[in-house]
């Protein structure tokens, strides 16, 4: 049977097929290995190959290591905060996943595998058809690995409506305890979306906030309730009442 059998798999895999996709395609192992000595195939990973003409991506590489890391495995921190659409570096060269069992090994080239102890959270979602770590986890996650950008994830993730500020707040705390360095960078990175302790609506309300306080500006109680509705801020000991994303 011809390789060709496959293009149907490698055009819902970003490019890629596998040893496994190939035999239950009627692909004898020999076919397999002669298809990558003419070049209809290029390795990636073992069981796991490039078809000729396919476009190489960061996404693409995300896929390889998912697949070839085999059952459990999910795209995490970098990797992961990719596919949920944050922002990452063109030539991020490391891709990240995590094995839910701290007893599986992998040591594929250019993959940094990692076997958490914590294991809240894991449950899979899908992004461009990738098993991938959930949002808050992505978000707990990053920070281990690169801190300086948790700020700029954060502003993504809720912008965007992603993930609220409060999912965030909840999140921290279930995540919050010794042994896991990524939370206190996402902690310090949620300031800037929490006010009076308590979660804001919108980019909005802190650059109230900060016109507020710039402008010197009698002080404002953040999101009290009045009359039975919460309101963005009430100027203290005025009627005056602010709605700045309403």
């Amino acid at each position: 049977m011809s390789i060709s059998a496959l293009d149907s798999y490698a055009r819902a895999h970003h490019g890629l097929v596998t040893r496994r996709a190939a035999g239950s395609a009627g692909i004898s192992v020999r076919t397999w290995y002669r298809a990558i000595e003419r070049g209809q195939l290029e390795v990636v990973h073992p069981g796991v190959c490039r078809m000729f003409g396919a476009e190489r991506t960061a996404v693409q590489a995300i896929h390889a290591a998912v697949l070839a890391t085999g059952r459990g495995a999910l795209a995490s921190h970098r990797s992961a905060a990719r596919l949920w659409g944050i922002p990452r570096p063109d030539d991020e060269q490391v891709v990240d996943i995590t094995l839910a069992s701290r007893s599986r090994q992998s040591t594929l080239l250019g993959v940094l595998a990692h076997r958490p102890r914590d294991v809240l959270d894991l449950n899979p979602s899908r992004r461009q058809g990738i098993r991938t770590t959930n949002v808050l986890r992505t978000l707990c996650d990053l920070g281990a690995v690169d801190g300086p950008a948790v700020p700029g994830a954060v502003g993504h993730v809720v912008t965007t409506g992603l993930a609220s500020p409060a999912a965030l707040i909840a999140a921290i705390k279930r995540h919050g305890r010794s042994g896991r360095p990524g939370v206190p960078a996402l902690r310090d990175a949620l300031g800037e979306w929490v006010l009076d302790g308590k979660p804001v609506d919108s980019v909005l309300e802190p650059a109230m906030r900060r016109l507020l306080e710039r402008h010197r500006l009698p002080p404002a109680e953040f999101h009290p309730v009045l009359g039975g509705y919460e309101v963005d801020f009430r100027v203290i000991d005025s009627p005056l009442i602010l709605e700045c994303d309403g």
